[in-house]
């Protein structure tokens, strides 16, 4: 695998599959990835831009909840990796797992709690990858021109971040990425982070919770627009490639499961 100068880094947004993206990148570069989880976005920050002065050493990635915006050093969009979720279903994750805990803990969840949540938890891509903070969000999300506001967001991002996967076209995304990276192929991988349980929500809700994500909700669809669209013309025969790899994996998957067994 190709070694660059400067270590990648892995804007993690919450809820997007995380844990599996981790893993992969554990097992690609062994010994050289460094996963910042210090309990607080900001000390995040700070020991990101520590280890970016002169304090990373070999690593060859560092990531974790941090503002794309707050990191110090000048890094090409290129050593920037970031995946994004459809945001109603990441706003439902997160809510999922939260209430999870607090049932855990014999604590009572009123009705609309989740549409509250939502306010808080809205724009969390965003916010990470452009630094624009949820008041200018929220506003954009009521504007009559909430489109036009959509595809300036996404050409910033387009702009800043070099990889943009995407949870709900995983294996297509890592196809890419190792492409991008120079790995001779997409990594294997077994266990999957979809972000916690589906779960039936009234029409009502989800409609309101629409409303209330639907600035960051064009963003995606403008991102996955183009993406997807830069994929094809750029990687020939991409679909083959993507129906090869997950038939590499689940055979890998079936040969272990067949040993533990043995």
């Amino acid at each position: 695998m190709q070694e660059q100068s400067a270590p990648l880094i892995f804007v993690h947004v919450p809820r997007t599959g995380g844990t599996t993206v981790w893993e992969i990148f554990r097992a690609a570069l062994p010994g050289k990835v460094r996963r910042l989880a210090l309990g607080d976005e900001r000390k995040n920050e700070l020991e990101l831009n520590r280890l970016l002065d002169g304090q990373a050493g070999s690593l060859a990635l560092i990531g974790g909840h941090v503002r794309l915006s707050a990191i110090e050093r000048p890094l090409a969009k290129e050593r920037i990796i970031s995946f994004i979720r459809r945001p109603r279903e990441r706003v439902i994750s997160s809510w999922l797992a939260r209430i999870e805990i607090q049932k855990r803990r014999g604590i009572a969840v009123p009705e609309d709690a989740l549409l509250r949540f939502a306010k808080v938890m809205r724009f969390r891509a965003v916010m990470l990858l452009t630094g624009l903070p949820r008041g200018q969000l929220s506003r954009w999300n009521n504007a009559a021109d909430v489109e036009e506001h959509a595809r300036r967001l996404a050409t910033l991002i387009d702009e800043r971040v070099g990889f943009v996967g995407f949870l709900e076209h995983f294996d297509t995304s890592l196809c890419v990425l190792s492409q991008q990276l120079g790995w001779p192929s997409a990594p294997y991988y077994e266990e999957r982070n979809r972000g916690g349980n589906k779960q039936a929500l009234p029409g009502e809700i989800v409609a309101r919770l629409d409303q209330l994500v639907r600035l960051e909700d064009l963003v995606y669809r403008n991102l996955l627009q183009r993406r997807l669209r830069e994929w094809k013309r750029t990687y020939r025969f991409l679909g083959l490639r993507v129906l090869i790899y997950r038939m590499r994996c689940r055979l890998k998957c079936l040969r272990r499961a067949i040993s533990r067994r043995q």
